[in-house]
């Protein structure tokens, strides 16, 4: 076969698994978008719980939400750390790693909580 009929082939089979992954895809939401509403679902619950208890939860497992919410796409816990009445939610991502980029990017939302 020809080096030109190789490199045909090739981008023909590469376009046929784009195109698989894009119909597979279809009508379903991005990964990391899970992530993104697990943590403003736990920042309303953080606050919520702030709001009627006075205090701010020790851990994620004391809010009153559905266990699923406390991982993020890839199944990592979400991490919660409280600073100076400053809270933070982290999930590290596709790589459980902290840092990273594009697809292995950490995600964060960080907010205030009045007692």
């Amino acid at each position: 076969m020809s080096s030109e009929k190789k490199t045909m082939l090739v981008l023909g089979v590469a376009m046929l698994f784009l195109i698989i992954g894009g119909v597979a895809m279809w009508g379903k939401e991005h990964p990391s978008k899970i992530t993104l509403r697990h943590l403003d679902t736990l920042e309303m619950a953080v606050k919520s719980y702030a709001q009627e208890e006075g205090k701010l939860p020790e851990t994620l497992a004391e809010l009153s939400v559905d266990p699923a919410v406390l991982l993020d796409h890839v199944g990592g816990a979400i991490q919660y750390s409280v600073n100076e009445g400053r809270v933070e939610l982290l999930s590290f991502g596709a790589d459980l790693k902290p840092g990273g980029t594009f697809m292995k990017r950490d995600y964060s939302v960080e907010f205030d909580v009045e007692l």
